[in-house]
């Protein structure tokens, strides 16, 4: 009987420590902030303009930070992070 019950919970709880370890945002979550607090200033056709175009992931992250550091918004550095890396995902194929 026990070896039955290990059988079945093995799996279950294998299941369960293997979603545990998935990252909270998936990219739905930033996208919703860029949506929200970006976009809500200035269309996405800024990141396409010559002049606005970064050249390195870590100058986005740079550039994203800077607007969570002027007091405009108030989001945390890892959802500043996250809308970084979606407009990499998204606009710069970082």
């Amino acid at each position: 009987m026990k070896r039955v019950m290990i059988r079945l919970l093995l799996p279950v709880s294998l299941l369960l420590a293997a979603s545990a370890v998935q990252p909270a945002d998936t990219g739905k979550r930033s996208r919703h902030l860029h949506d929200f607090y970006c976009r809500s200033c200035h269309s996405s056709t800024i990141y396409l303009l010559e002049e606005r175009k970064v050249a390195s992931r870590e100058a986005l992250i740079e550039r994203v930070t800077a607007y969570g550091d002027s007091g405009k918004v108030s989001l945390t550095q890892e959802e500043l992070r996250g809308i970084a890396d979606y407009l990499g995902r998204a606009y710069y194929d970082f």
